[in-house]
């Protein structure tokens, strides 16, 4: 949680020290959060176990939207359609929540192959970039963290033997490679920054906020 409050302060400047830290903490902040949260994602018991845990979250959702709303009413900002599909603030991460929890039941570790539901995940966060949404329902955010939380959510369900995968160096090494070198070759064919990457909120097209970060 302070790393997240540090990345952001660092924000706010424009230095090359500022820049270069934060693309160190942005590695790991919001994706070890998202692992966490599948790993503590308990195995549906029905659809009726389903309904209640995201009932509980899209009523927050809702609720805060709609503060937020007032609030930026209140203090002067017109209104504007996007307020109302564009979630305020931390609720982009409540709504992914929502998302991811509803995917892992589609993509069911417990019926499919871990490693599968893993490149499953990888795949679609690839993919997402390429489609023509940005911050709308957030998006690009939801299936660009996918990832870390299958892979959280495997290992709770005792799909994936880490101490395995963690004793094999080289192959680690060369799928870190791998992801780095598409990641790479993404950033400079479209023309976007890797800290912009890295945030996750756009897609590849260069018209896009994403493009503007350096």
């Amino acid at each position: 949680i302070i790393c997240v409050i540090f990345g952001h302060a660092l924000e706010l400047g424009d230095g090359a020290a500022e820049n270069t830290l934060g693309h160190f903490v942005y590695c790991f902040t919001m994706p070890l959060f998202v692992f966490i949260s599948g790993y503590f994602t308990k195995a549906h018991k029905s659809s009726k176990d389903l309904f209640k845990r995201n009932f509980k979250l899209i009523e927050t959702i809702i609720v805060f939207q709609l503060i937020f709303i007032t609030i930026d009413i209140l203090f002067g900002k017109p209104f504007e359609k996007t307020m109302l599909y564009v979630p305020s603030w931390g609720l982009w991460y409540l709504f992914s929540l929502f998302c991811w929890r509803t995917l892992v039941v589609f993509i069911n570790p417990q019926r499919i192959n871990a490693y599968i539901c893993v490149l499953i995940s990888l795949t679609l966060c690839l993919l997402c970039g390429y489609v023509d949404l940005t911050l709308e329902f957030s998006f690009q955010r939801t299936f660009y963290f996918f990832p870390f939380f299958m892979i959280g959510h495997c290992l709770a369900l005792n799909k994936i033997d880490i101490k395995t995968y963690c004793l094999s160096l080289k192959k680690s090494i060369l799928i870190l490679s791998c992801t780095l070198l598409v990641c790479i070759m993404i950033c400079v064919i479209k023309e976007t920054s890797i800290l912009g990457l890295l945030l996750g909120s756009y897609n590849y097209s260069p018209q896009t906020p994403l493009a503007s970060f350096t």
